[in-house]
């Protein structure tokens, strides 16, 4: 069994429950059903926030939503530690404030992948290296 681990950005995880995109569902499903898939708590509470405000979710279909992120994925804290190196990134590689988070959090859990629709497909830093799976 493989070692890899998987970043998954929010955008990734929305795709999941986007049933008007079936291309991009089925993909990031497939994306999805990897075993290692991490996501931090940026994502989860991004996820939530689009699921409500944009996909107009009732809270029940949230809350079933979170438990089934959370059964899914293994889950990590954005600290302190993952704000400065955040920061850093954010210069060195001129990425967006939370765009550089999600970077931050995906190499401070040891991921060699992150997949993003939206960020630097092929970029790689570090160990990690940006996916767009779409492509």
């Amino acid at each position: 069994m493989s070692d890899e681990r998987f970043f998954l950005d929010t955008n990734i995880l929305l795709y999941c429950y986007a049933q008007d995109e079936p291309i991009r569902h089925s993909i990031t499903l497939q994306v999805a059903a990897n075993t290692n898939t991490i996501i931090s708590t940026q994502v989860l509470k991004e996820t939530c926030n689009v699921l409500r405000k944009k996909l107009k979710l009732p809270w029940q279909d949230i809350r079933s939503a979170v438990d089934e992120i959370e059964s899914n994925n293994e889950l990590v804290q954005v600290k302190l530690a993952t704000i400065h190196k955040a920061v850093v990134l954010a210069e060195r590689y001129q990425l967006q404030w939370f765009d550089s988070i999600i970077v931050a959090s995906a190499i401070g859990a040891d991921c060699s992948v992150l997949f993003s629709e939206y960020l630097h497909h092929g970029l790689l830093i570090n160990q990690l290296e940006i996916r767009n799976p779409f492509l």
